[in-house]
């Protein structure tokens, strides 16, 4: 009888401990299963953020290429200004770019001769949008390329907006390129409506310093502007893996639907299952843009590793063949000293 108590210990000590070593191996290798989406999404994540923020200031530069242009000149006519732009192909080379203008500073005292000015130019229907007096002025006097949704542009005021204001304001006073936060174009129609945003640098009269704060407020006499429509760029960066990233953009680092500017993705069930999500807050141009990036099926998919489920079942498959190993051994050797028991 204690033979066969011993036995039966025996057999479960066999079975505990082999079933433990599997568990380990198993969890090992799913360790190692995570570890590899990890480090492929990491990847992919840093790789995205390297390519936007790239490709933000390769637009800047192509901005301050306007911006000299103004500068080496006492006026810029809109015909120079069609001629620049075209060279810069922006379709083939700067696709994310919907259009780049040039805001003028008008007072209120000026703004009659301003209009009669430029509907002699060939606008003879132009005027300041919205309607209404103000101070000062900031109108889109030009802007490139001349498609039907740029030219609704021409004549808007846009010191009239707050956002716009705000990063027009700031690009003047800092004298550096400044971007604005989360807008709507005056270019959008009501299909396909898209966040927009803009990118402004600041234009000083020629012979003016503008070292301080004071000078620069004096000296000011319009600004340059880049016009993105958010889907339009993103398409336009070709951003990494699309199919295995779903990449979330908001505007400043609160994340938010009213804040949302761009949504890789739209299927929120299944960004709620995803494995792996990161959050990054970038700066462009001082300005704060949230990121939010997260694991896609198929990335999760094609990373799925079989190894834990072949180890874990190979565990268990050999854990009991083990067991009845060792409980058919210890079994014979019970019998075989029974029976020379019984012999004596």
């Amino acid at each position: 009888m204690l033979g066969f108590r011993i036995s039966h210990i025996l057999t479960w000590l066999v079975l505990v401990t082999s079933l433990l070593a599997s568990y380990f191996m198993w969890s090992n290798a799913q360790q190692s299963a995570r570890q590899k989406l990890a480090t492929e999404f990491d990847f992919h994540t840093d790789e995205f953020i390297t390519h936007i923020q790239q490709h933000m200031r390769a637009y800047e530069e192509i901005l301050r290429g306007v911006q000299a242009l103004f500068i080496g000149s006492d006026n810029v006519s809109r015909i120079e200004f069609r001629n620049y732009i075209n060279t810069l192909r922006l379709d083939e080379n700067y696709p994310g770019i919907h259009g780049i203008g040039y805001n003028a500073l008008v007072r209120h005292a000026d703004k009659e001769q301003h209009i009669a000015a430029m509907r002699a130019q060939g606008y003879p229907e132009y005027t300041i949008k919205p309607a209404g007096e103000r101070e000062l002025y900031t109108p889109v006097v030009y802007i490139e390329p001349p498609t039907g949704n740029n030219r609704k542009a021409i004549g808007f005021d846009t010191h009239s907006e707050s956002v716009r204001r705000h990063a027009m304001l700031m690009a003047r006073d800092n004298d550096q390129a400044t971007l604005s936060g989360k807008l709507t174009l005056v270019q959008e129609s009501d299909e396909h409506k898209q966040a927009g945003f803009l990118l402004f640098l600041p234009l000083y009269k020629q012979g003016m310093p503008h070292t301080t704060l004071a000078e620069r407020r004096a000296s000011i006499y319009g600004w340059v502007g880049s016009v993105f429509r958010m889907d339009d760029l993103m398409a336009g960066l070709g951003h990494a893996h699309p199919d295995e990233v779903g990449i979330h953009i908001y505007d400043g680092d609160t994340v938010s639907d009213s804040t949302l500017m761009f949504d890789s993705y739209k299927s929120a069930a299944t960004l709620s299952t995803a494995k792996l999500s990161t959050t990054h807050n970038i700066k462009i141009n001082d300005h704060t843009w949230s990121i939010v990036l997260r694991s896609l099926p198929a990335i999760e998919y094609r990373l799925s590793n079989q190894l834990p489920l072949i180890v874990g079942v190979t565990g268990i498959v050999f854990s009991l063949l083990l067991t009845l190993l060792t409980h058919a051994l210890l079994r014979s050797k019970r019998i075989t000293k029974d029976l020379a028991e019984s012999e004596e």
